[in-house]
């Protein structure tokens, strides 16, 4: 007897992507502009007025939100997301593929074996 159905359908296996402040592409220097003009106008103007310590944080921390979602880009995460990737694994990646793969295509010899098993290796090991 059948208890429980669920639909397979793509839709319901497709990775969500989730998003993320990017902080590698971010301009500091900018986002440090934007901040230190924004709470000085706030400090200069509202502080004097403010009694309520929670009031004053929620004021402060909507300065931030919006400071951050002005200067800082999102980028998107999902499980096929590599961010360990860089320059060097890419050219390790490039070099195991094109070279070695090849010429182990081509003639399948003992050196061009061990060749790959060497280059998989450095790869590996980086």
């Amino acid at each position: 007897i059948i208890h429980q159905f669920k639909s397979s359908s793509p839709s319901n296996n497709t990775p969500q992507p989730i998003l993320h402040m990017d902080v590698d592409r971010t301009d500091w220097k900018n986002w440090s502009d934007i901040i230190t003009r924004s709470l000085h106008r706030y400090i200069t103007q509202y502080l004097d007025n403010y009694t309520d310590p929670l009031k004053l944080w929620s004021d402060f921390s909507s300065i931030l939100d919006t400071v951050n979602k002005q200067c800082i880009p999102i980028k998107k995460v999902c499980e096929h997301s590599k961010p360990f990737w860089n320059p060097l694994l890419s050219e390790l990646s490039d070099k195991t593929s094109k070279q070695h793969k090849t010429a182990m295509k081509n003639s399948f010899t003992p050196l061009n074996v061990h060749r790959h098993k060497e280059a998989k290796e450095k790869f590996s090991s980086t």
